[in-house]
């Protein structure tokens, strides 16, 4: 073979193969929740220090997250969950000065490294402050989320892993910032 022909061949094969690679990695994202939430923007130069993002795994956790985290009281009060069938995810954005702030869980979703071997979570919130110079509540508000999500949409071993410490938790919101760590509370 002369001319183009050898090297128009060469890169339709690299680019066959990058893209079926693509694909099979694409391939271990599952999306264990998604909810929209309203729009907002996040106005502040960095992330509250106070806020948690928790990941509860039964009755014994939630007891736990309560005792370290009274200020979760209130927002968790109403807050019913079946431990044999769901998990309970919170975001909570921490002390806020004034109301025009909320925070929400827009999605999880799990990467697996490999078959039946969770990689990573990534959860997305949602979270908004106040436009400057809006009318808002003059008093200090506690914005927080509470997620029940059914044990049996998450992938086999990310639950275990989870409790074991072993599965880096990613948590960002819509513009890309880190709002993490994700604390997991558990009995065991």
């Amino acid at each position: 073979m002369k001319g183009p022909a050898p090297i128009v061949l060469v890169l339709t094969l690299i680019a066959a193969l990058v893209a079926g690679a693509s694909m099979r990695g694409d391939s271990g994202l599952v999306t264990v929740y998604t909810q929209s939430a309203s729009s907002g923007e996040w106005r502040l130069d960095m992330v509250p220090a106070d806020r948690v993002v928790a990941i509860v795994l039964d009755q014994e956790g939630l007891d736990r997250l309560l005792r370290e985290r009274i200020q979760l009281r209130p927002a968790l009060a109403g807050v019913d969950v079946d431990f044999e069938t769901h998990v309970l995810l919170v975001a909570y954005l921490g002390a806020m000065p004034t109301g025009g702030y909320s925070i929400a869980v827009t999605r999880v979703q799990t990467y697996a490294a490999g078959q039946n071997q969770p990689g990573n979570l990534a959860v997305k919130l949602a979270v908004a402050s106040p436009d400057p110079g809006s009318v808002v509540t003059q008093a200090f508000t506690y914005p927080a989320d509470a997620v029940p999500i059914r044990r049996d949409a998450w992938p086999a071993g990310v639950l275990e892993a989870l409790a074991r410490g072993e599965l880096p938790v990613e948590v960002t919101d819509q513009d890309e910032r880190d709002w993490g760590p994700a604390l997991v509370y558990s009995g065991g």
